[in-house]
């Protein structure tokens, strides 16, 4: 893996991967000094410019549940509410919109909306729908997209949709679809009320779809889920309370995915449920600036091959001692893989308990850790090999804010200088060092 002649320098990585902020905790720089505003992103030479231990909780906009930056490669780092450039494009691509229409064209009544998503085009359906801003309503039954190239939009997250169904929203095996501005409430507040599990579902080879700007709560299993799809984007959602299971969930067959830039909060209300933050089985993805709070457990991304996980903040879990970041080799789901090629890179983790690991690492094949914080954690790292296949786990030694004290090194893990590993090429993503990261 020594192939040297694959690394860019420091400055011309960062031109390739439009490095973000380290965001070093040494300088004094305190958080009064960033600023919200998108798309003032600082030089190389000056990227070590916020102060991010323990964060700042980010606040829930009215209209947008996340303001946008203003760069749509750029995402917003929750916990300093700087805007900052992504490192790759993965995820959802720009396509031709609809003419969006000047004013609503669809009235506050639920059969009026499902008949302009689910007809044809000739027979009622729109292909940009757009609600009255502060629209109230129930949707007694599932509502699912049925063609391609479409926008659904609430105007503002004051639009809410209360929904009955066991799935609110399906986006099934269709292309270039975007659902924005609104509030998707399920209505479920207690253990007992298993009536809407999923409050939008994305599968069946759908392909470029994008959900933004919702606010998701009140849900039996999971806000978001999908199985078999590619280049799907989660980004400034507003995600709180799940009673069983996750906040973001990309099952089996995901590839070419990113999440960034969401809240989420309380999920895995129930006292045996396996709630996380997010759940991603999703290879060739960028996971960014989201802020997970006071959710059952922490992140676990299964079976990824090529993952940048990167300058995400996670506090306050309440369950089990998966707090943190864990990989899996899920070998249940017929996709399956060995995880490999994961970055994980100016993270800051509290996991709120001296028995609970920061990343608890499984079989894992090619882990770089690189500027991770952390608060109050067991350990950093707990790296395991359950397979019995080739694992290795690696830690960049120049960055001294990458505490890795207190390893159960149950794998294969070693500390590596620039210049002696790379983080391989993937499509979109040119090889790199880790170590030279600023």
């Amino acid at each position: 893996m020594n192939a040297l002649s694959l690394v860019f320098t420091v400055s011309a990585l960062c031109t390739a991967l439009a490095c973000g902020d380290a965001l070093d905790v040494s300088n004094g720089v305190s958080l009064s000094d960033t600023t919200g505003s998108g798309g003032n992103n600082t030089t190389l030479s000056n990227q070590r410019s916020v102060n991010i231990v323990r964060g700042v909780k980010p606040k829930k906009d009215v209209d947008w549940a996340v303001r946008p930056c203003a760069k749509d490669s750029d995402y917003r780092h929750l916990a300093s509410d700087q805007c900052l450039p992504r490192f790759t494009s993965w995820g959802y691509a720009p396509f031709d919109w609809p003419v969006a229409p000047d004013k609503p064209n669809v009235t506050c009544d639920p059969g009026e909306f499902e008949k302009a998503v689910e007809r044809d085009l000739d027979d009622g359906g729109l292909a940009y729908v757009l609600l009255p801003v502060g629209c109230d309503m129930a949707l007694p039954t599932e509502v699912t997209v049925t063609r391609d190239n479409m926008i659904i939009d609430g105007g503002s997250t004051r639009t809410t949709l209360r929904t009955n169904a066991v799935t609110s929203m399906r986006i099934n095996g269709r292309k270039n679809v975007v659902l924005r501005r609104l509030t998707l409430d399920g209505q479920v507040t207690s253990e007992d009320q298993d009536t809407v599990r999923t409050l939008v579902e994305i599968d069946d080879f759908s392909d470029n779809v994008l959900v933004e700007h919702i606010v998701a709560k009140n849900v039996y299993m999971q806000h978001f889920r999908g199985n078999n799809a590619s280049r799907v984007t989660y980004r400034y959602n507003w995600l709180d309370q799940s009673q069983k299971f996750h906040g973001i969930q990309n099952d089996e067959g995901y590839e070419n995915v990113a999440i960034y830039s969401n809240y989420v909060t309380r999920t895995g209300q129930v006292p045996k449920a396996d709630g996380y933050g997010i759940n991603s089985h999703g290879s060739m993805a960028e996971i960014c600036g989201n802020y997970l709070e006071e959710n059952k457990v922490g992140v676990k991304v299964q079976d990824a091959n090529g993952l940048l996980f990167h300058h995400n903040h996670i506090v306050g879990s309440t369950g089990s001692s998966l707090r943190g970041v864990r990989t899996a080799w899920d070998r249940s789901k017929r996709s399956a893989k060995q995880p490999k090629d994961q970055l994980f890179y100016a993270n800051y983790i509290d996991t709120g308990s001296r028995d609970h690991w920061a990343f608890n690492f499984s079989d894992l094949k090619g882990g770089f850790l690189v500027a991770n914080r952390f608060g109050t954690v067991a350990d950093s790292v707990s790296a395991k090999n359950e397979s019995g296949a080739d694992t290795m786990i690696f830690s960049c030694l120049e960055n001294s804010e990458n505490d890795v004290g207190g390893i159960a090194q149950y794998g294969e893990f070693a500390p590596i200088a620039a210049g002696q590993e790379v983080f391989p090429a993937y499509p979109g993503l040119p090889a790199f060092d880790p170590c030279m990261l600023p």
